[in-house]
This record gives C-alpha cells, structure tokens and sequence, in this order.
C-alpha cells in the first residue's frame, strides 16, 4: 500500500466534501493531528480506519488507494452507484416520473436555463 497516495486522495476527497480534518476526525472519532498525519502520510492508519474514512467520505477504499490524478471521476462514480441504488427500490411509474424529471433538467441546463 502507497500511504503517500492514501493521504492525497484522503486529502482530495475531504476537500471535495467541504470536511476539515477536525470534522473527519469527529465523525470517525479520531484526533485531527492523527487525519493530518494520514494525508501527510507520516503515520499509518489501520485498515478499520481507512474503511471509516472511506465510508465518510462516500468513497470506495480501492478509489482511496488508486494513484489518480482526478479523484473527481471517482467521486462521481460513487455518486452513480448511489443514485443506481435508490432507484432500485422504485416502481416503473415512480422511474418513469424521475427519468421525466431529469430530463427537463438537463434540457433547462443545456438550454441555458439553469447555471
């Protein structure tokens, strides 16, 4: 495991989620000096807390162990997989009204309509 490439994406994916360290911390009941310390990659993290982490920042721990250059994909990924997942639980009309839904919005954001 690269920790060096934990603690950037660590640290994109919180900045991404508008989370300081001291609210990563407190959501995962750690010290923020120790989340400093896992993005500076000086001090290593058990594989419990890489889980919290991830599962915090709503990204996978494979996402958070990838050297990539633009964790925005990533995050974007998991967002689909999210929306995939409450979809699943709907009825056909209820997709077909939401698709509907989406549709406009899109159209409203191509349009200009929506900035």
């Amino acid at each position: 495991m690269d920790y060096k490439i934990l603690g950037e994406n660590v640290k994109k994916a919180r900045k991404m989620r508008n989370l300081t360290q001291e609210k990563l911390a407190e959501y995962i009941d750690l010290s923020p000096v120790f989340i400093s310390h896992i993005e500076s990659a000086s001090r290593i993290p058990s594989l419990d807390t890489v889980y919290k982490i991830a599962d915090t920042l709503k990204i996978s721990v494979n996402d958070l162990l990838k050297n990539v250059d633009d964790i925005n994909n990533i995050s974007f990924n998991y967002e689909l997989e999210e929306l995939f997942i409450l979809l699943k639980t709907r009825n056909t009309l209820e997709i077909h009204f939401i698709c509907s839904v989406v549709k406009n919005i899109l159209e409203n954001i191509t349009n200009g309509s929506i900035t």
